[in-house]
């Protein structure tokens, strides 16, 4: 059966959302930062979280498919720094694990697996295609929660921000749903609209 491991990078806070998938059901999902050093460093940071991840029970992966981001005309969408630092962040452990396991490397542009639909919208439609045990992984309840309430306050708003600013401040769940949906994109359970 295939292992994938789909990544939606992130630099700030926790760092890349990851998201496992035997086939085309997903078995896992975390956060995980790659921890670089520039040559003035006198020596590389410890890098203990990966470090201790790689030697768990994660197995090796087939495929690793990450997410390049782009620019999002909507006010409120990532600062082009950010982007670029998202994408190196991103970039950096799709590298490591399939350097790792000797896999192949895809990506996906926001475009290419949502489209222009608001995050709460795709993250609700999310929630309506994975199984219960899916749902447990990525929160269960109080996620749909906070998805039904980011999807409401947007539609009464019409969208005129992005999508993640309807949700709670520091809430960063919703980047484990993003890695979760391009991985049920990727499997054809959740298809592109918009």
């Amino acid at each position: 059966m295939l292992s994938t491991l789909f990544i939606d990078p992130g630099d700030a806070g926790r760092g890349n959302a990851c998201a496992w998938f035997e086939g085309p059901v997903l078995v896992d999902a975390w956060f995980e930062r790659v921890f670089t050093y520039s040559a003035a460093d006198a020596r590389p940071p410890i890098r203990g979280d990966l470090v201790a991840r790689w030697s768990s029970a994660r197995g090796a992966f087939d495929l690793v498919v990450y997410e390049r981001p782009q620019q999002d005309e909507r006010s409120g969408s990532a600062r082009p720094r950010d982007l670029m630092n998202y994408t190196r962040s991103g970039c950096l452990l799709a590298g490591a694990y399939a350097g790792r396991d000797g896999a192949s490397i895809l990506e996906y542009t926001p475009h290419d697996w949502k489209g222009s639909e608001p995050k709460p919208v795709n993250h609700a439609r999310l929630f309506d295609v994975l199984t219960p045990p899916e749902r447990v992984i990525l929160g269960g309840d109080v996620t749909l929660k906070h998805i039904l309430a980011a999807r409401k306050k947007g539609a009464l708003n019409r969208w005129g921000r992005a999508g993640v600013s309807y949700y709670p401040r520091n809430w960063d769940t919703h980047n484990l749903l993003d890695a979760a949906a391009i991985g049920c994109f990727h499997f054809g359970r959740m298809p592109r609209t918009g």
